[in-house]
């Protein structure tokens, strides 16, 4: 699950840690940058008041817990970003760009991506040097890509939204994904009446070998043709991609390529390591906690 922390009570931590439940931290950089956009009903920002129950969940789980900033045209140092989370104590950072029209005035611009591409750039040196250090702490925007570059992946889905996991919302209406909740394009069914199969075979056929805009793209394979609920967001179509946003994510495979080759001979350790935590993120949870 994913929480911006305001309810993160002492009474929550203990349930969410008594039943092994996977959280993610939503947390958008240091105060000047969370509180832009993420600020309570009376205006004041969040930051102040999440932070020191973030410190006490981390604490009770050794900092083993992801978190994920949003990134809009008002934090595009992704770097910086990257330093303050692991400053706080996540050992796992995550950042991915938002999912605005071009009407909202926080949305990325073609000039904003263009930005975002050298700064990732400055991002895949930062990481090559915590790579060379040893340090075990992780970014995702390349440490998800690293173990599909090393096997040579065949992805054909963005992810395995509505084919083996959906979400459930609290009329019992099924849906594609948690981000899906309300639009009536990603309804699959309900918990009374079940999948409906021909909705489900409009997701299933969704690959990128039969996609338009994907089918000859060469980052087909390690992409998947991207987020469905973007694509609906954006031209209210599961099929079609968000060009600006496909120009992001592969300049985001060049460079993850690009480490790749630099420590494929020199850190084999660190490969096989992320390598093997991808299987994990993938084994049913009794199957992982009979390894434990």
């Amino acid at each position: 699950m994913t929480t911006n922390a305001t309810l993160l009570s002492d009474e929550v931590i203990r349930f969410l840690n008594e039943n092994r439940i996977r959280v993610t931290i939503s947390l958008d950089g240091d105060r000047d940058t969370h509180d832009r956009m993420r600020v309570f009903r009376n205006g004041k920002g969040t930051y102040d008041y999440i932070l020191p129950k973030i410190k006490k969940f981390l604490a009770s789980r050794k900092g083993r817990v992801p978190v994920r900033a949003t990134i809009t045209r008002y934090n595009l140092d992704v770097v910086g970003i990257a330093e303050h989370l692991f400053e706080v104590g996540f050992d796992n950072v995550m950042m991915s760009p938002v999912t605005a029209l071009p009407c909202e005035g926080h949305a990325l611009t073609e000039d904003d991506v263009e930005v975002l591409k050298g700064k990732y750039t400055e991002l895949a040196y930062y990481f090559l040097d915590m790579i060379r250090s040893k340090d075990k702490r992780s970014i995702m925007a390349f440490t998800s890509l690293l173990p599909k570059v090393h096997r040579a992946s065949r992805r054909v889905y963005g992810c395995g939204g509505g084919r083996n996991y959906m979400m459930v919302d609290p009329v019992g209406d099924l849906y594609v994904c948690h981000r899906c909740g309300g639009e009536e394009k990603l309804k699959l069914g309900d918990i009374y009446e079940g999948i409906d199969p021909e909705r489900q075979r409009k997701i299933l056929e969704n690959h990128v070998d039969l996609r338009e805009d994907c089918s000859k793209c060469w980052a087909r394979y390690l992409c998947g043709g991207g987020c469905i609920a973007n694509n609906v967001v954006y031209y209210g179509t599961i099929s079609k991609s968000n060009q600006m946003m496909c120009d992001l994510y592969k300049h985001l495979i060049e460079l993850t390529v690009w480490l790749y080759s630099e420590v494929y001979e020199e850190e084999r350790e660190f490969i096989e390591r992320i390598c093997e935590r991808d299987e994990r993120l993938f084994m049913k949870e009794g199957e992982e906690n009979k390894q434990k």
